[in-house]
């Protein structure tokens, strides 16, 4: 019975995989853009769409971890967290 779950092929989702394309694009585009040059009307713009962008993030990752929380697997969900938590302890200490 695991092993059938292990083998399991994940669902990709076309449309939420190009949002997430476009949306870490944009936010890239916003951090290196150079203010000088382009307009206060255009970076407000591609502003809006950076927030948007962040919180669209914000939803997906919670859209996407909905089933390891509600399945109550206690070793996934520690590893998950491991895996979120040590760069915020160790970066900081290393800096």
């Amino acid at each position: 019975m695991k092993y059938e779950k292990l083998n399991k092929p994940k669902r990709i989702y076309l449309g939420l995989e190009i949002l997430r394309m476009f949306f870490s694009f944009s936010i890239l585009f916003f951090r290196c853009m150079n203010k000088r040059i382009f307009t206060r009307k255009f970076y407000n713009n591609v502003s809006e769409v950076v927030s948007v962008g962040l919180n669209t993030f914000f939803i997906m990752a919670f859209y996407f971890s909905y089933n390891t929380f509600i399945s109550k697997n206690i070793n996934r969900i520690k590893e998950r967290f491991k895996r979120l938590l040590i760069p915020y302890i160790l970066w900081p200490i290393i800096i």
